[in-house]
C-alpha cells in the first residue's frame, strides 16, 4: 500500500475543492437546465402555465400540448427564457381582401383588420374597411377596402318646428284645434361629407349656428267624452261625421221589419255594421238617441239612414251631414 505524503494529500484536497466550486458555478450559470422555471403561454384566448427545464420556446409549447402552425409567430416577453417568461402565440390566418373589385388572399399574424390592411400598404386615413378596422381578424374572413375622402361644407337650412299637443277638456274627444301656427327656423350647418370610392356615403353635422329659432305648432286635442242630450249628459266612445238620409218604416218590402228583426220606427237607424256595430246606441243632434238596428244596400262606410214617422218629415230632412256619437 502506497503512503501519501502530506503535500500530496493537500494537493488532492485542493483539487476536490476546486471541482466542487466549479460545479456550483456551473449549476448557477445553467440554472435553467437544472432548475425548472415557470413559463406562461398565451394561445387562442387561453393561458397555460408550464414548469419546464427547456430553453427552446417551440419545445416548451410542444410540451404544453399546443399545436403550432409552421407560420405561427411566437413572441416572448423577455429576451431570454427565464422564470416568469410569457410566450404569446399569434396564429397566421388567411383573409380575403377586396379592393376596387379585385380580391387577394393573404396570410396575416395581425390581430385586427387595421394591421392586416396596413401590411398590404394601405394608408388607413385614406381608406375605410368593412368590417371596421378595429374588428378582430378571424380565419377566412372577408374584408372590403374602399378609398375614403371627406370634405367640409357649410349650408343654410330650415329648422323644422315642433308639433305640440295640449289636452283641452272643453273640446270633445276626437276634436282638434290649432291655436298657434308653427314657423320654421333657419340655421347654418357645418357638414362633413364622406365619399367611398368617389360615391357619397353620407354626411355628419359638425356644428349648427341657429339664426332664427322655430316656433312651435300648438294643437289642442279634446278630452271631453260626454255629450248633452235631451236625456242629460251621456258618455260616448267615439264620434263620426256622416252623410245622413231619411227613410220610412214602409220602405223596402213594406213589412216595417229591420235587419235585426225589430219594427222600424223613429229612433231606429240603418248603419254599415263595419263602422257602427248593430245593437249600438247612438246620438245624432237634431234627431236624438237612436238604436243602430238596420242596414241598407246604399248604406256603406260613413253613411247613416234615419227612420222618420212621416213622408213629410223625411222629405224635410233630405240629405245632410250629421255628427254621430257612438254611446257607451
Amino acid at each position: 500500500m502506497t503512503n501519501r505524503t502530506p503535500l500530496k494529500q493537500w494537493l488532492q484536497g485542493r483539487k476536490l475543492a476546486i471541482v466542487a466550486v466549479l460545479s456550483v458555478v456551473l449549476m448557477m450559470m445553467t440554472g435553467f437546465v437544472w432548475n425548472k422555471n415557470t413559463v406562461y403561454i398565451v394561445a387562442d384566448g387561453q393561458q397555460y402555465t408550464v414548469q419546464t427545464e427547456q430553453m427552446n420556446a417551440r419545445k416548451i409549447i410542444r410540451e404544453a400540448g399546443i399545436r403550432l402552425g409552421a407560420r405561427d409567430v411566437i413572441r416572448s416577453s423577455t429576451n431570454t427564457l427565464e422564470n416568469g417568461t410569457i410566450l404569446t402565440i399569434t396564429r397566421i390566418v388567411p383573409v380575403n381582401i377586396t379592393y376596387k373589385g379585385r380580391s387577394t388572399t393573404i396570410h396575416t399574424d395581425k390581430n385586427t383588420i387595421a394591421g392586416a390592411v396596413t401590411d398590404l400598404g394601405f394608408d388607413l386615413p385614406k381608406v375605410k374597411t368593412f368590417p371596421a378596422e378595429e374588428t378582430p381578424v378571424t380565419s377566412g374572413m372577408e374584408i372590403k377596402v374602399v378609398d375614403y375622402e371627406e370634405t367640409i361644407v357649410t349650408r343654410t337650412e330650415k329648422v323644422p318646428y315642433n308639433v305640440v299637443y295640449q289636452n283641452d277638456d272643453t273640446l270633445e274627444r276626437g276634436m282638434e284645434k290649432v291655436v298657434q301656427q308653427g314657423t320654421s327656423g333657419q340655421a347654418t350647418l357645418t357638414v362633413r361629407q364622406m365619399f367611398h370610392d368617389g360615391k357619397s356615403a353620407g354626411e355628419e353635422v359638425i356644428t349648427t349656428d341657429l339664426h332664427v329659432a322655430p316656433t312651435d305648432h300648438i294643437i289642442r286635442t279634446g278630452t271631453r267624452d260626454t255629450v248633452s242630450t235631451s236625456r242629460g249628459d251621456m258618455r260616448f266612445s267615439r264620434s263620426y261625421y256622416m252623410q245622413a238620409t231619411a227613410y220610412l218604416p214602409t220602405d223596402g218590402d213594406g213589412k216595417c221589419i229591420t235587419a235585426t228583426g225589430i219594427r222600424a220606427r223613429h229612433g231606429v237607424v240603418a248603419v254599415d255594421p263595419r263602422v257602427i256595430p248593430l245593437g249600438s246606441r247612438v246620438y245624432i243632434p237634431g234627431y236624438g238617441v237612436a238604436l243602430a238596428a238596420d242596414t241598407g244596400g246604399a248604406i256603406k262606410g260613413k253613411r247613416i239612414d234615419l227612420c222618420m214617422e212621416s213622408r213629410r218629415d223625411a222629405m224635410k230632412f233630405g240629405r245632410r251631414s250629421v255628427k254621430v256619437y257612438v254611446l257607451e
